[in-house]
């Protein structure tokens, strides 16, 4: 099993050698299916997961060349750059102040920067309807391997990480990197992780899933493949089952602000009634929301908020605070996992890196949403998978990571910084083209009611 991870990612090399486009495509078909060997780090190996973080963006970039691509520079562009820049400049910072840490820096910029740059990924490889389009079904193809044998365990009852690259049943000793199809909850709830580490990519697989097919069924072009069909109840099945109340929180978001934008008032209303419905008739819903829901009640401290994540939270924070200002400004490591992606931000980054993150992504929230309504007018599904997606991604930027790093999470924030760069490209070619028929209009060579 080893073995085809790196087959995998020799793939992805070769096919940059020579069709960088479809280098691309391909990364994005087999991510999924690379992130099933997580566990290659337990053999002391490093993991094919890492090897194609590094290498993706940097060989799609290098291959730009060979591409049709119109490759202006906006400034979103410059403004990724500089934030890039800035992050790759505080780590140095770090490096330089707490060499022992040399590897968790290193290890922490490198996904900021592996996640980052598929902005110009999406921004220079899809810019036409027809690239996007042929983007939105690879999304849905890559999800189809862990979908299948998530279910294929399920169904017959194993779990693929009992093998011996993770247990070693010989001396019946474990490499400490084990994680069982079900993670356990409270109230003896069972989370699916499948393959996977923990049963947020799962999650957001489901989510992918979800969003896209509410989009391509809003669209007026877009006719559904048996196949497509057939993957939407595992989708939805796959963002329940992984009870990811981040996963469930954004998605809910994101349908509500698109049936808002797009004013279909039957749908929204539709939608929240199920939930409240939902909420007072499954108690594994109510389970999952009884700590922040007690505590904004009155009935239950803070700390249990976030299954007692809201403890930890306190502690962090009090922990941080009694550094020295120096540590304050650049942040520092060796205090332990806040599962908060802000307070990852201020404890490894410090104040500077918070700011820095915060500030880049108020105004990438802002890009998005006039992005979102440059896309509202076109009814086709590239157009309308676009607008969900650029949704999505700054709903996630606020509510994603408040009970996770997500906004390193290289498996998803691929998808959401392409479709960010893909987004941003079009709604600003849309706008230059509009301004070119003004002034013509203005010219006298076209009519003020040209097309746009």
């Amino acid at each position: 099993m080893i073995v085809l991870g790196y087959l995998l990612v020799l793939a992805i090399i070769i096919a940059f050698i020579k069709y960088p486009r479809q280098g691309v495509y391909i990364s994005l078909l087999t991510k999924p299916t690379l992130d099933m060997f997580w566990w290659v780090k337990a053999k002391g190996l490093v993991s094919p997961l890492y090897i194609a973080g590094v290498i993706v963006p940097i060989l799609a970039l290098v291959g730009l060349s060979r591409t049709k691509a119109r490759k202006l520079l906006i400034q979103e562009d410059l403004v990724v750059m500089a934030y890039l820049s800035l992050i790759i400049i505080l780590g140095m910072l770090k490096v330089a102040a707490m060499p022992q840490y040399t590897y968790n820096t290193f290890d922490l910029i490198s996904r900021f920067v592996s996640t980052t740059l598929f902005y110009f990924i999406g921004k220079f490889y899809f810019q036409r309807p027809e690239d996007r389009y042929k983007l939105i079904l690879v999304i849905l193809a890559s999800f189809i391997p862990p979908f299948l044998l998530t279910i294929g365990q399920q169904l017959l009852g194993i779990n693929l990480h009992s093998f011996s690259e993770v247990y070693d049943p010989a001396s019946g000793l474990s490499t400490g990197e084990v994680s069982a199809f079900y993670l356990e909850g409270r109230h003896g709830i069972k989370r699916i992780s499948g393959v996977y580490e923990g049963v947020y990519e799962l999650a957001f697989m489901g989510a992918f899933a979800t969003l896209i097919f509410f989009a391509l069924h809003d669209s007026r072009d877009h006719r559904f493949t048996w196949w497509q069909i057939t993957m939407v109840p595992m989708a939805l099945y796959m963002l329940y089952a992984t009870y990811s109340r981040s996963a469930w929180v954004t998605t809910l978001v994101a349908v509500l602000l698109y049936s808002f934008l797009r004013r279909k008032w039957l749908t929204l209303t539709a939608i929240v009634t199920t939930v409240i419905l939902l909420y007072l008739t499954v108690p594994v819903v109510q389970y999952r929301f009884e700590d922040e829901l007690g505590f904004l009640l009155g009935e239950s401290e803070f700390a249990r908020v976030g299954y007692g994540r809201g403890n930890k939270w306190t502690w962090i924070v009090e922990t941080f605070l009694a550094q020295d200002f120096g540590t304050q400004m650049i942040g520092r490591f060796g205090i332990g996992n806040p599962e908060n992606q802000f307070l990852n931000a201020l404890v490894f980054m410090g104040y500077t890196g918070l700011l820095l993150i915060v500030a880049f992504l108020i105004y990438f929230t802002l890009r998005l949403f006039y992005a979102v309504r440059t896309s509202l007018p076109y009814p086709d599904a590239v157009h309308r998978v676009g607008m969900m997606m650029a949704i999505f991604a700054f709903v996630t930027y606020w509510l994603g990571g408040l009970g996770n790093n997500f906004i390193v999470q290289i498996s998803t924030q691929w998808i959401l910084w392409t479709w960010t760069g893909s987004m941003i490209a079009e709604a600003y070619f849309l706008k230059t083209a509009k301004r070119r028929q003004r002034l013509l209009a203005q010219n006298g060579m076209l009519p003020r009611h040209g097309g746009a």
